[in-house]
């Protein structure tokens, strides 16, 4: 390298990034000749000043060119095998997203083909069987609100028996599968009632037969007055 484009024969300070020329101290050290006592009215010792300060600095400016392109020159290999490895990254890439645009095609046919189909079976099968469900739930309330027009038929009969079994299977379903809802929100409490009322009636019955039987002849067959009444009043 030339010893006449070493930059440290260029001053500091037209190396630092932070020159400021509208700085005095920064002025006045670049253009010397504009300190006081340096200018004269001579014109011409202005002119050669000027012409001295151009000089230096096309010199400065020659030197730092040359510092670039030899820096250019010294990095244009790496600057080269970069580009080409960028070029090599930039197809590959190219491939890679042809790849990917594919794969996306295949992923959608699959899914179009096969797995939205079958999530569809799946979602008809659940609803089937939800409306199922539905259907064995409505029949099932249905029955429960017929059980008190049942019992008070039984009743009339009078089936006291089938009664309380019928009041006890309804009050099974309302607890285990009819249990929140809403139209039912009263009916257990009535079956109860009715419950206590079947009680209320056997008692009432009983004492009407013991009174009945108590109250016959002593002449009378020592056979157990109406056994049937007796078994379905005490069962």
């Amino acid at each position: 390298r030339s010893p006449h484009f070493d930059l440290s024969t260029i001053p500091k300070i037209f190396l630092s990034p932070g020159l400021d020329l509208s700085q005095r101290d920064n002025f006045e050290t670049v253009f010397p000749f504009t300190k006081t006592g340096l200018l004269t009215p001579d014109n011409s010792v202005v002119v050669q000043n000027v012409k001295q300060l151009q000089e230096k600095l096309s010199h400065y400016l020659d030197i730092v060119e040359v510092r670039i392109a030899e820096q250019v020159a010294s990095k244009s290999q790496a600057f080269f095998t970069a580009m080409t490895s960028h070029d090599a990254l930039m197809e590959q890439l190219t491939q890679t997203i042809t790849v990917l645009k594919a794969l996306r095609r295949n992923i959608n046919e699959i899914d179009k083909t096969l797995v939205q189909d079958s999530l569809n079976i799946l979602r008809l099968e659940r609803s089937r069987c939800n409306r199922l469900l539905v259907h064995e739930k409505l029949k099932l309330m249905a029955t429960v609100h017929q059980s008190q027009p049942m019992i008070q038929l039984l009743l009339s009969t009078p089936d006291y028996v089938a009664a309380l079994d019928l009041i006890s299977t309804t009050q099974e379903i309302l607890h285990q599968e009819l249990n929140g809802i809403q139209s039912f929100r009263h009916l257990s409490s009535q079956l109860t009632e009715m419950e206590r009322l079947v009680d209320k009636m056997l008692s009432t019955e009983f004492e009407r037969y013991a009174t009945a039987d108590l109250n016959r002849p002593l002449t009378a067959e020592s056979t157990v007055l109406d056994g049937d009444k007796l078994i379905s009043i005490i069962s």
